[in-house]
This record gives C-alpha cells, sequence and structure tokens, in this order.
C-alpha cells in the first residue's frame, strides 16, 4: 500500500450565491423575498461534491433537477425555469448583461476555498518547484 504525503496551498476563496435567470418570476419582483418562498420554485442541485454549508443552503430549496457542471447549471439558470447556485466570479458576465441576478444575497451565499494540492516528493523537480513559486508568490 502506497502512503503519499500531500503539501496543500490556500490561493483563493470562492463565493458562490443563489441565483435566478430573467425570463423567471423571481427577477422582476418588487416586494421582499423571503426564504421561504424560495421553496415555491424549482432548483438545481450539483451532483458534485459541495461544502457542507452548501448542503444546508440546497435543503432550503426545492430541487427538481441536476447538473454535473458549472456549465449545466448556468444553462438551467438561464431557461428561466430553475434556481441555482454559482460562483459569482462565474456568473458576473450574465449579471451584468442582465440575463442573472443573484437572490437573498445574505443569506444565500457559501464559501468554497481553493486550494493547490501536490504530492511532497523526495527528489527535486525544477518544473514543479517553479509552478509552485509562481503560483504561490502571485
Amino acid at each position: 500500500m502506497l502512503n503519499f504525503t500531500y503539501l496543500y496551498f490556500d490561493l483563493y476563496e470562492e463565493n458562490s450565491y443563489l441565483y435566478c435567470g430573467n425570463q423567471h418570476p423571481l427577477f422582476s419582483k418588487t416586494h421582499f423575498l423571503s426564504l421561504n418562498e424560495l421553496q415555491n420554485w424549482q432548483a438545481i442541485m450539483p451532483s458534485y461534491n459541495i461544502p457542507s454549508d452548501a448542503v444546508h443552503l440546497q435543503q432550503r430549496l426545492n430541487t427538481k433537477a441536476s447538473a454535473t457542471d458549472r456549465e449545466g447549471i448556468a444553462f438551467l439558470i438561464l431557461t428561466g425555469n430553475f434556481l441555482g447556485f454559482l460562483p459569482d466570479h462565474y456568473a458576473k458576465k450574465w449579471v451584468s448583461e442582465n440575463k442573472m441576478m443573484p437572490l437573498l444575497e445574505s443569506e444565500m451565499i457559501y464559501a468554497t476555498e481553493i486550494c493547490l494540492v501536490t504530492k511532497k516528493t523526495k527528489s527535486n523537480n525544477m518544473i514543479l518547484e517553479y509552478f509552485l513559486n509562481k503560483i504561490i508568490l502571485s
């Protein structure tokens, strides 16, 4: 059995918010939206692993679809039929084009730590060392 030791380097934190598309009824909603109202709308659940705080937020939604990647989630949100979580940097283009908007930003948010992971080795690997120095010192 092999036993590897890994090195972890924190890179940044990614914030994800709940979004709806501009064809969704909540996009033009003018009155206060409550957390309980979210159960009235279909939502997308990612089929990939998400942080535990994201799982708790997702459980507040009426999940009717799943997607294996962010592209699928974005597509379903843009149909106007679903709510879903996306990283803010990923949704930024659609938000700026008024095709998508975040909902309940102070409550429906979670953060994901983005890390670089590499196997610790005994031998020197100049390419890996150069890459890590560029990434970590940037």
